[in-house]
């Protein structure tokens, strides 16, 4: 999914910006943003929670590349449905086989 037709809302005259208002204005989650960062081994802005307009019209051109966060433990699982989520009862239930497994072969 690409932002190359966003309408993002106006840059307040200000100099600095936190992180919650910078992500706010290039219209992208702030965790997605700072797992970026972290994976990127780049740090925005003047350290801290302190950004300036600068880094905001920056960040809006590197919107369209930010992806949203997926779990790594779930990358490159083959046929994945939209639902990854189990209910309790069915965590509950292959827990359930796989400590029958452990203990019969323990035995």
């Amino acid at each position: 999914m690409t932002k190359l037709n966003v309408d993002f809302p106006a840059v307040p005259l200000k100099r600095y910006f936190s992180l919650d208002e910078l992500c706010q204005l290039a219209q992208i989650e702030t965790d997605v943003f700072v797992e970026w960062q972290n994976q990127h081994g780049i740090v925005l802005g003047k350290g801290g929670n302190t950004y300036s307009r600068q880094d905001v019209f920056l960040l809006r051109k590197l919107s369209a590349t930010f992806q949203p966060p997926v779990d790594s433990f779930l990358q490159g699982q083959e046929g994945l449905t939209e639902q990854v989520a189990l209910s309790a009862q069915e965590v509950s239930n292959r827990l359930a086989v796989i400590l029958q497994r452990l203990q019969n072969y323990a035995h």
